[in-house]
């Protein structure tokens, strides 16, 4: 239960938005996961808006719920999650304040080892949601990390929001250029669309 002054959201907190007066939400769910290979999770969210306003409105969704298989040293990942890829707080290209999306995801559980530890997370989303340009985009996600050092990391993180209502589809053969961004920037062009590279650096300071 949240009372807020203004309509804002919290952040860090995949998506709970705060209409004026008091909101109420409701979140119900079950996490069942086998000692090694399956996880699966399940949970509805209802939102109360704002009691203060006008007319009242109650609504249900599917919230965060998945399923996610474990092998050697992964994991696949399909169903409704969000992502944040350090460092910092709320992560750099992608964060948990926004809700949960529709998401097919691999990525390492532990790292890999060759001179140093090698962690890495490729993802596709679905972003269901009305937009100014092209509503229903999707988006591709790339993070990639290397610890040669247990006192030294640095990461790099691709994002790529592309496609949407009245777009040209793809095919596999056009993710190469998507990730490349290739042809990022040529007008009329259907890989002419959104994306951001960052990188990162971490140092870890031994204090005990």
């Amino acid at each position: 239960t949240f009372y807020s002054d203004a309509s804002t959201f919290i952040e860090g907190s995949s998506g709970i938005i705060l209409e004026k007066g008091l909101n109420i939400y409701n979140i119900l769910g079950d996490k069942f996961k086998t000692k090694k290979h399956l996880e699966i999770l399940l949970s509805v969210r209802t939102k109360q808006l704002s009691l203060f306003q006008n007319a009242e409105e109650s609504k249900a969704e599917i919230y965060k719920s998945y399923i996610k298989l474990f092998f050697y040293k992964f994991s696949f990942e399909a169903g409704k999650d969000n992502v944040q890829y350090e460092p910092g707080e709320y992560g750099l290209l992608f964060s948990k304040n926004v809700s949960p999306y529709w998401i097919v995801k691999l990525e390492t559980e532990k790292p890999l080892n060759f001179y140093g530890n090698w962690k890495f997370a490729v993802f596709q989303g679905w972003l269901r949601e009305e937009t100014h340009d092209y509503s229903n985009p999707k988006i591709l996600g790339i993070r990639i990390s290397w610890r040669p050092f247990s006192w030294f990391e640095i990461g790099g993180t691709r994002s790529t929001l592309f496609g949407g209502d009245g777009r040209a589809g793809y095919t596999i053969w056009d993710y190469w250029e998507l990730i490349t961004a290739s042809k990022e920037n040529e007008p009329g062009n259907k890989q002419d669309n959104d994306a951001y590279a960052a990188y990162d650096i971490s140092i870890y300071l031994p204090v005990k």
